[in-house]
C-alpha cells in the first residue's frame, strides 16, 4: 500500500466493500433496487444494512459500465416548525394590580390566508412544477476524477428547493401565504403582579402554514398613580406636613388602593426626610394569599416663610429660645434657597421683528415704557383691572435700541369673570427681571382691557403698542413705535433674589441686596443694628446658573477677591464667602 494512512484504509475497505456488493448479481440487484445489500446470495440470506449507512449521510455510491459513481446531495436546510411568537402589553392601573383583574389584549398577527389557503397562489392551478428541477428540488452537476464520476446534487434557485413555482400570487396576500390579523385575547392578572410579570398562551402567536402556531406572550405595565409609587412589594406615598406637625407629631387618614380609610400616626420629631412605616398596607405579595408589604409615608415638611407671634408662642411649649432662634434662620435660609431655585433660568434674545405698530385693542401687545422695573429680581406676583372674562398673558420686555425691545418671559392667565385680580405665581411661572425692564399685556379677547387713547386726553402717552396675530414667543423681538394710551392698571410685585448672610452657611442675620451690581457701602446697609454688611458678610444663597464675583472694595471691581460660582446648576445653593467683602456683580 502506498498510501499507509487510516483515511486511505477506510476508503479501501469501503470501496471492497463496495466492489463485493455489485459484483454478486442478486446483492447488486438488491441494492440497485433498495439501496440495500442483502448479504452473501443464499437460501436464507437477508440482510437490512447498505452500502450507504457506511458513507457519509449526503454521499451515495453506484457501479455502472465497470466504474464507480459517487452522488453528494446538499443536507437538506434545517426547517421551522412552528410559526414565530409574538408578543403583546396589556395596561392597568395601580388599583387592578392591586385588587387584580382580567383584562383583554389586542395585539397583530399573522395567520393562514383565507383566500389561497395558504398556498400563496391566485388559484390552485397556478401551482405548477418547477421546470428547471422538474419537482425535485436540485439539479445535477458531474465530476470525473479518473475512474471515479462525481455527482453534485445542488439546491435548484429557481424555486429554492421546493420543487414548485407560483405562476400567479394570491391577490389578498400577494403570495406570501399570511396576513396580519387584530387578534384578542383575555388574561387574568393576579393581585400584586410585578412590573413585567408576563403569561405565555400557546397557539395565539403567529399562525403559517404547515407550522406549528406560535404562542403570544403578554407582558404587564403599570401606570403611575398620582399618589403612590412601587417598590417591590412596599408602597411608598409622599405626604405634606406643616412644621408644627413635624415638631408635634400628627394623625392623617389616606386612602388605600382598594379604597379604604388608612390612619397614619407619627408621634415624635419628624427631620426632613423621615417616613413612618404602616405594616401590612402595601401590595398584595404575589403566590402568598394574605401576605401584603408595607406602605411607606415619605414626610415633606411645608416650611413658613417666617413665624408669626401667634406660631413662636406655639412653639415654646417645645422648644427654648435659643432653639427657636435656630429655627427661625433655618426657615429663612430655606425660603431664601427654594425661593431661588424654583426661579427660570434667563432667556436669549432672537432678531424677529415687527415694524407695524399699528394699534388694535385685541391682538396687540402694550407695553407700560414709562413704568420701568426698578430692582432686579424676580416677579412673584401680577395684579391688574379686566372688564370681562378671557385668557391674558403678562410679559417682561428688555430694551434693545430705540425703540426694539425682546421679550424676557410671559405669564398666561385664565381669568374667570370681570374684576381686579391679584395672581400670585407659582415658583415655574416665576420671571426674573433687570431694572429697567417693561411690564407688557397681549389678549385676543375684544374688551377685555380699558384704555384712554391720547387723542382723546392730550396727555403724555405712556402704553406703547405693536401687533401681534397670536403672542409672541419668548426671544421674539419687536419694535413698539407708535405711543397710544396713558391710562392703564397693571403692577408686578418683584422679590429680589441675591441675599447675603452674616453667617457661613447661610446662618445668622440676612440682607438681599437690591441689584446685579454695586457696593455694599452705599447706604451702611446692616444685618442688624451695629453689623455692616459691608466687610462682614459671611455667605450668599446664589440662584441656579449664576455666579457672583466679590470685589475688595467699595465701588470698584480691580481684582475679584472671590467667586460664588453655581453655573452649571439647576439648584440654588448657598456658599461661602471670604471675609472683607464690599462689591458684588452677578454673572448669569
Amino acid at each position: 500500500d502506498k498510501n499507509p494512512t487510516k483515511e486511505a484504509e477506510d476508503m479501501f475497505l469501503l470501496l471492497s466493500k463496495a466492489y463485493e456488493i455489485l459484483s454478486d448479481g442478486d446483492r447488486r440487484r438488491n441494492f440497485d433496487n433498495a439501496g440495500q445489500d442483502s448479504g452473501p446470495s443464499g437460501p436464507g440470506k437477508r440482510s437490512s444494512s447498505s452500502l450507504d449507512s457506511d458513507m457519509p449521510k449526503d454521499y451515495s455510491v453506484h457501479w455502472k459500465g465497470g466504474e464507480f459513481y459517487f452522488s453528494h446531495r446538499p443536507p437538506a436546510k434545517e426547517k421551522r416548525t412552528a410559526a414565530q411568537d409574538v408578543t403583546a402589553t396589556v395596561e392597568l392601573s395601580m388599583e387592578q394590580v392591586y385588587q387584580g383583574a382580567k383584562a383583554e389584549v389586542s395585539y397583530q398577527r399573522k395567520v393562514t390566508c383565507p383566500i389561497c389557503k395558504g398556498s400563496g397562489a391566485h388559484h390552485p392551478h397556478h401551482v405548477v412544477r418547477c421546470p428547471v428541477c422538474r419537482g425535485t428540488g436540485f439539479w445535477n452537476s458531474m465530476h470525473v476524477d479518473g475512474d471515479v464520476v462525481h455527482m453534485l446534487n445542488h439546491t435548484c434557485g429557481e424555486c429554492d428547493g421546493h420543487g414548485i413555482q407560483i405562476e400567479e400570487t394570491c391577490k389578498h396576500c400577494g403570495g406570501a401565504k399570511t396576513v396580519m390579523e387584530q387578534a384578542e385575547v383575555e388574561v387574568s392578572i393576579p393581585p400584586g403582579a410585578a412590573e413585567g410579570f408576563s403569561i405565555s398562551l400557546p397557539g395565539r402567536g403567529d399562525v403559517e402554514p404547515g407550522l406549528t402556531p406560535g404562542s403570544v406572550t403578554v407582558s404587564l405595565r403599570s401606570l403611575a398613580h398620582d399618589n403612590y409609587t412601587r417598590q417591590g412589594n412596599d408602597l411608598v406615598a409622599h405626604l405634606n406636613i406643616t412644621l408644627f406637625d413635624a415638631l408635634l407629631g400628627f394623625e392623617t387618614n389616606m386612602t388605600s388602593l382598594d379604597n379604604r380609610t388608612v390612619l397614619v400616626v407619627h408621634n415624635a420629631v419628624s427631620s426632613p426626610g423621615a417616613f413612618v412605616t404602616v405594616q401590612g398596607e402595601g401590595m398584595p405579595v404575589p403566590g402568598s394569599p394574605g401576605m401584603f408589604g408595607d406602605l411607606r409615608v415619605m414626610m415633606n415638611i411645608k416650611f413658613p416663610e417666617k413665624l408669626t407671634d401667634a406660631q413662636k408662642q406655639l412653639l415654646r411649649s417645645v422648644l427654648d429660645e435659643q432653639a427657636l432662634k435656630t429655627l427661625e434662620a433655618q426657615i429663612r435660609r430655606r425660603s431664601v434657597i427654594e425661593g431661588m431655585t424654583s426661579a427660570p433660568a434667563g432667556f436669549g434674545d432672537a432678531d424677529i421683528s415687527n415694524p407695524d405698530g399699528t394699534y388694535r385693542e385685541t391682538g396687540a401687545v402694550v407695553l407700560l415704557v414709562e413704568q420701568p422695573i426698578k430692582t432686579d429680581g424676580i416677579i412673584t406676583e401680577w395684579s391688574f383691572k379686566a372688564l370681562s372674562a378671557g385668557t391674558v398673558f403678562c410679559s417682561v420686555w428688555r430694551r434693545e435700541e430705540g425703540n426694539t425691545y425682546t421679550q424676557m418671559g410671559r405669564t398666561e392667565l385664565g381669568l374667570p369673570s370681570p374684576g381686579g385680580f391679584a395672581v400670585p405665581l407659582e415658583p415655574h411661572q416665576q420671571i426674573r427681571v433687570k431694572e429697567g425692564d417693561i411690564l407688557g399685556l397681549w389678549s385676543d379677547t375684544p374688551g377685555i382691557f380699558g384704555f384712554s387713547s391720547t387723542e382723546d386726553s392730550g396727555k403724555k402717552p405712556s402704553i406703547y403698542s405693536a401687533q401681534y396675530d397670536g403672542m409672541p414667543n419668548t426671544g421674539d423681538s419687536a419694535v413698539f413705535p407708535k405711543p397710544m394710551a396713558h391710562k392703564f392698571s397693571l403692577r408686578a410685585k418683584v422679590k429680589p433674589f441675591i441675599v447675603l448672610f452674616s453667617e457661613e452657611g447661610c446662618g445668622g442675620q440676612s440682607y438681599t441686596f437690591p441689584t446685579f451690581e454695586g457696593d455694599m457701602c452705599h447706604g451702611n446697609p446692616e444685618f442688624s443694628e451695629g453689623v455692616r454688611v459691608n466687610d462682614n458678610a459671611r455667605a450668599v444663597a446664589v440662584p441656579p446658573n449664576t455666579a457672583v464675583e466679590f470685589f475688595p472694595d467699595c465701588g470698584t471691581m480691580n481684582a475679584v477677591l472671590a467667586t460664588a460660582d453655581n453655573r452649571g446648576v439647576g439648584q440654588a445653593r448657598c456658599l461661602n464667602i471670604p471675609h472683607g467683602t464690599s462689591h458684588l456683580r452677578v454673572i448669569q
